[in-house]
């Protein structure tokens, strides 16, 4: 009776043990991510409209900066943003990059924005937020047909909203992901 109680102890022990390892590992952290920065993104804003739950803002123009692409951006580009009940706001972006050398670009990125009612309150009389005003981060990708800029046709960036101004601007830094 004692050899079956301390067998049936031992393994008990020894499922705890491995159910416990498994578990570790299944939640440790199995890789890493680098962001290199690849440009800045300065949009001009106009005043939006409301179109049921979505405000939508004309981008007029605006320009992007990096050390392997400069550029304007030229119309049609557009906002489109949807408040939330919680608070937060959805963003959806499409605009076009003509680049100093005459490519075209397309960049399509989605995002949320959460501020504070104080930034809210900030932005609302038409002050000048900046990054730590906002959690305002967005998921950018890219296409375009020119054998100079194909690469960003392969990868994933994330933006970090850096300044915005109802009305006037927004200003984003892009980096891509590694």
């Amino acid at each position: 009776m004692i050899t079956s109680t301390r067998l049936f102890a031992a393994a008990s022990i020894s499922c705890a043990l491995f159910a416990t390892s498994f578990y570790e590992t299944a939640i440790a952290q199995t890789t890493s991510l680098k962001a290199e920065y690849v440009m800045t993104i300065y949009r001009e804003l106009k005043e939006g409209f409301a179109t049921g739950t979505h405000r939508v803002v004309d981008i007029p123009g605006g320009w992007v900066d990096g050390p392997r692409i400069k550029g304007k951006i030229i119309p049609p580009s557009g906002d489109w943003f949807t408040p939330l009940a919680s608070g937060a706001g959805r963003i959806g972006v499409r605009l076009i990059v003509q680049t100093d050398d005459n490519q075209i670009i397309y960049v399509f990125y989605n995002g949320i924005q959460q501020c504070s009612k104080e930034s809210d309150d900030r932005l609302s009389r038409g002050e000048l937020l900046k990054t730590n005003d906002c959690y305002f981060i967005v998921a950018p990708t890219f296409e375009t047909t020119s054998d100079r800029y194909s690469w960003l046709n392969a990868v994933q960036a994330v933006g970090k909203m850096t300044e915005l101004q109802r009305g006037n601007h927004i200003k984003y830094d892009f980096f891509v992901i590694k």
